[in-house]
């Protein structure tokens, strides 16, 4: 699995007066990537400063857009879906500091090529985005996790390079670490582009499929099992749905939300892959019987299942799905339960 840094160039807005062909381009890539980080298992961060780049304030350019091209597009969906993307978990310089690694450069040392990249940015972002991207840069050199798996969101450059070098010399950095005899370090970030660099199934209609009913549904799953899973687990669990899966999500309405529908989905191939517990947002845990920390976990007498629960958003009500493990002879079998609120009395069957 990768973490995906979102460049701030995705966020700006054009200048109110732009033609029609930049604002369509625009809004296109915006909610494009906007709906992957929000259904998506993937990691995602962005720069502190870009929060401002893409405010409720900017809502009147957007209408003004709206009226002056007759654009169809949701204007409060995507205010909702940028306020959902921005949290101050996602900071990227955050997740650095909160992780111990901090690097202080010698000033004028940083370099990121090529320059079409950078010269994209707001200019009153130029500095920190050097700075930000420099310390990614010494971080991978040093091993940190993030920094080694983490590929940048952006637009197309022109000659189509498929990453950006960076280098900087450090004059300090914590944790200590043996850098060559100039302190100079070299490093590559790989690049991703829309939409040809979005994964196939981003084409997925999911609340069509959900339409269709528990075939199309498992279609969708089983996609997405395939493009994030199999490369690494070869062959996924069994699994199942009870009735009451179908009967929370549609009594909550939340087949009419495709955000949310492919958060399930998602999810849903995380498990089957065995691969749920490393996913941080998902913070897989047990069910227990009740809310004492040494209560124990949830188990089935009919079939001795063991009950779990992961987050799908932790954000507003905070959606969480609720699944069984089921021993058998040939492996565990999963049994996904239903979708509720974290407030939600716990009942799962």
């Amino acid at each position: 699995m990768v973490d995906i840094f979102v460049d701030p160039v995705i966020i700006a807005m054009p200048h109110a007066d732009a033609e029609k062909d930049v604002v369509d381009k625009y809004l296109y890539m915006l909610l494009l990537w906007l709906k992957e980080a929000l259904s998506s298992p993937h990691a995602w961060y962005y720069s502190n400063s870009s929060t401002p780049l893409l405010s409720e304030s900017d809502s009147k350019v957007l209408q003004a857009w709206q009226r002056k091209y007759k654009i169809d597009v949701n204007i409060s969906l995507i205010l909702s879906w940028t306020g959902q993307f921005f949290n101050s978990e996602s900071d990227l310089t955050l997740n650095l500091e909160n992780l111990g690694y901090l690097l202080e450069l010698e000033t004028g040392s940083i370099s990121i090529q090529p320059a079409e990249f950078t010269n994209r940015w707001p200019e009153h972002l130029y500095d920190e985005m050097h700075m930000l991207l420099a310390t990614v840069g010494g971080c991978k050199q040093m091993g940190n996790v993030l920094a080694c798996a983490l590929h940048i969101a952006t637009l197309a450059l022109a000659h189509k390079k498929k990453e950006i070098e960076i280098s900087a010399k450090v004059s300090a950095s914590i944790p200590d670490f043996v850098w060559d005899a100039d302190n100079i370090f070299t490093q590559t970030l790989p690049l991703l582009y829309t939409p040809d660099d979005l994964p196939p199934p981003t084409a997925i209609d999911v609340i069509n499929l959900w339409d269709k009913g528990e075939d199309s549904i498992r279609y969708a799953i089983d996609h997405w099992y395939a493009h994030d899973w199999q490369s690494s687990v070869q062959n996924s669990l069994v699994y199942s749905f009870s009735a009451s899966f179908f009967t929370t999500i549609e009594n909550n309405e939340l087949h009419f939300d495709e955000v949310i529908l492919m958060r399930i989905v998602r999810a849903a191939s995380a498990v089957i892959a065995g691969k749920a517990k490393d996913i941080k947002v998902y913070n897989l845990r047990q069910l227990r019987v009740s809310k004492t920390a040494d209560s124990k976990q949830r188990t089935r007498e009919s079939d001795n299942a063991k009950a779990w629960r992961l987050t799908l958003i932790k954000e507003g009500v905070g959606w969480r799905m609720h699944f069984w493990q089921i021993p058998t002879p040939e492996g565990p079998v999963i049994e996904f339960a239903n979708v509720l609120k974290k407030h939600d009395p716990e009942e799962i069957f």
